[in-house]
Parts: C-alpha cells; sequence; structure tokens
C-alpha cells in the first residue's frame, strides 16, 4: 500500500495542501497525518484468447488486463511541476494545475487508477486451398501479425503495466511506482507466409 498525505488542493501562494487527519487541510511541507492512498497491486487480471476461422481466414488474439490498481506516476510529479522541471518543457496532463509553485511533495496528487485493457497480439492468416502437392508443396498460409495494438486506460504515464517491484532498486516491496525511465511500447508488425512441403 501507498502510505503518505492526501492532497487537499493549493493555497493562494501555490502551496500544495493535505489533509490533516480531521478534514481540515495544513500545508503538506509541514503535515504529519499520512494514511494509505493506494493500493500498487491488482484485485483482479484477466486474459482471454480465442482463434476464430471462417472459410480460408483464421484469427487468433489475445486480449488482457490488470483491475483495481494504482501507480505513482513520478513523471507527472517532476514533469508537471514548473518549479522542480524548470529546464523542461512542462507535461499538461487532466491533472495538470499551473497554480502549482511548490517543492515537489509526494502526496495522493500523483497516484494514479492504473486499471488497463490491453490487445498485445492478434494474427490474421489465410490460407490458399492447393488441390494437389504442386512443386513440393502441400499448404501455403500468409499471415499479418501486429503486437501492442491499443491499450485502453484512463492512466495519464507512458504505460499502465502493473509494478510488481520498483525497477530503480529492485525493491519487491515496493510495487506500483511508475519512475520516469518508463518509455512507450512500441506498435510493431510482422508479415510472414508459411509453406508446408
Amino acid at each position: 500500500a501507498f502510505y503518505n498525505q492526501i492532497y487537499r488542493g493549493l493555497d493562494a501562494n501555490g502551496k500544495i495542501l493535505a489533509d490533516d487527519g480531521t478534514g481540515k487541510t495544513v500545508p503538506a511541507s509541514t503535515g504529519t497525518y499520512k494514511t494509505v492512498i493506494g493500493h500498487g497491486l491488482p484485485k483482479f487480471e484477466m486474459g482471454w484468447t480465442n482463434t476464430f476461422n471462417y472459410g480460408n481466414f483464421d484469427l487468433n488474439f489475445f486480449l488482457r488486463g490488470s483491475f483495481g490498481f494504482d501507480l505513482i506516476n513520478t513523471n507527472r510529479a517532476f514533469y508537471e511541476n514548473s518549479s522542480v522541471a524548470a529546464l523542461y518543457n512542462i507535461v499538461k496532463t487532466k491533472y495538470f494545475d499551473p497554480k502549482l509553485k511548490d517543492a515537489q511533495i509526494f502526496t495522493s496528487l500523483y497516484v494514479e487508477k492504473g486499471d488497463f485493457v490491453k490487445l498485445d497480439n492478434a494474427t490474421l492468416g489465410y490460407n490458399l486451398n492447393i488441390a494437389k502437392k504442386a512443386n513440393g508443396v502441400q499448404s501455403f498460409r500468409a499471415f499479418l501479425t501486429g503486437h501492442n495494438l491499443f491499450t485502453i486506460t484512463g492512466y495519464t504515464g507512458a504505460d499502465p503495466e502493473v509494478r510488481y517491484t520498483d525497477n530503480l532498486t529492485g525493491n519487491i516491496l515496493a510495487p506500483g511506482i511508475d519512475r520516469r525511465g518508463t518509455w512507450v511500447l512500441t506498435r510493431s508488425f510482422t508479415v510472414g507466409v508459411n509453406i508446408g512441403l
């Protein structure tokens, strides 16, 4: 579980406010009340693979998802804060607040739901009818395969994949931290043929 302060907005000077445990707000820089603000491990994971055939065509796919977990978006903590990332372009996600002028203080502001569904791969194939063995060929199949075709998520980071360990320290007791080193997955396509002799 993530254990820290609950974000309660900004004061007139752009400083982060946090919950003091009684429903009132205090500056996060001096606040001491902490509580569970998220969970790094999913409550539910699913996968679905299937193959459909129609005439000479076949379609195979693998759909996967994880639900009920949170991620600490360290990219937002760094790149959305102009007082921290002064030499970089400011990232403007749906959580961006241009009034933020505080130091980098970790609160629930940077914890997001990581739920996602991904189409990891899909293959569309076509089998050519060969009546007789011609020139030693018994079967011929052409196919197109795509990897990382789409991701459905509300997470604003590069990839909502579950982080089972902290990829910076390797600590298995610190899941759910999306470090700044994470980069987007590439979408790739492969065209090929299978020839049976």
